[in-house]
C-alpha cells in the first residue's frame, strides 16, 4: 500500500519543476520588505518598539538597508494625520531622514498641528458660549448648567470642516517630505 501524503506534500511534488522568475523573486522580496517595514512602524508608533530598536532593525538589514529605510519612512509619513498625535512619527522622521531640508517641513507639520489644536479649542470655546446662551434662552441657567459641546451637531460639523482643512495642509507637507528621500 502507498504512503499517505498531505496536501502540501502533493502540491510540492506537482510544482517542484516550477521556478520563480527573477521578477517574481524581486516582487516577493519587495512585498516581504514592505510588510516588515509596516510591522516595525506599527510597533514603533504604538510604543512597543523604541527608536533605538527601530534603528537597530534597519541597520541589521544587509544589502536591503536602504530599501527598508525608505519603506519605513513612507509608512511613518503616511501615518501622520491631524487627528492622531504624530509626536512619535515626527521624532522618528527627525532621526531617520538624512536631509537638512527635512527640518523645515517637520517644523511646518508641527506648526500646522499646533494651529489645528488652537483653532479647535477656539471653536470649542465659541460653541460652548453659544450653547450656554441657547440654554439660557430656554430657561436653563446657573453654575450647574454645562453644555455638552462634543455631542452637538454644530461641533461635529465644525470639527469635520476644521479637520478636512488642516488635513489637506498636512497632505501637501507629507508629499513635500517624500520628495526629499526619493
Amino acid at each position: 500500500m502507498g504512503e499517505i501524503k498531505s496536501a502540501i506534500e502533493i502540491a510540492m511534488e506537482k510544482t517542484k519543476h516550477l521556478k520563480m522568475t527573477e521578477e517574481e523573486t524581486e516582487r516577493f522580496k519587495k512585498d516581504e520588505l514592505m510588510k516588515k517595514a509596516e510591522g516595525l512602524v506599527n510597533r514603533y508608533l504604538s510604543g512597543k518598539l523604541e527608536l533605538d530598536q527601530l534603528k537597530g532593525e534597519i541597520n541589521s538589514q544587509k544589502g536591503e538597508r536602504g530599501k527598508l529605510l525608505q519603506s519605513i519612512l513612507l509608512n511613518v509619513i503616511n501615518s501622520i494625520t491631524i487627528v492622531k498625535n504624530p509626536k512619535r512619527a515626527l521624532e522618528a522622521l527627525a532621526h531617520l531622514l538624512e536631509n537638512d531640508a527635512k527640518g523645515i517641513i517637520l517644523c511646518e507639520i508641527e506648526d500646522t498641528i499646533a494651529k489645528f489644536e488652537q483653532e479647535k479649542q477656539r471653536v470649542h470655546k465659541n460653541l460652548h458660549s453659544k450653547l450656554k446662551e441657547e440654554l439660557q434662552l430656554k430657561g436653563f441657567s446657573g453654575s450647574a448648567v454645562i453644555p455638552n459641546v462634543e455631542v452637538s451637531e454644530m461641533w461635529e460639523q465644525s470639527l469635520k470642516d476644521l479637520t478636512n482643512r488642516y488635513e489637506e495642509e498636512i497632505t501637501v507637507l507629507k508629499k513635500q517630505l517624500i520628495q526629499y528621500f526619493k
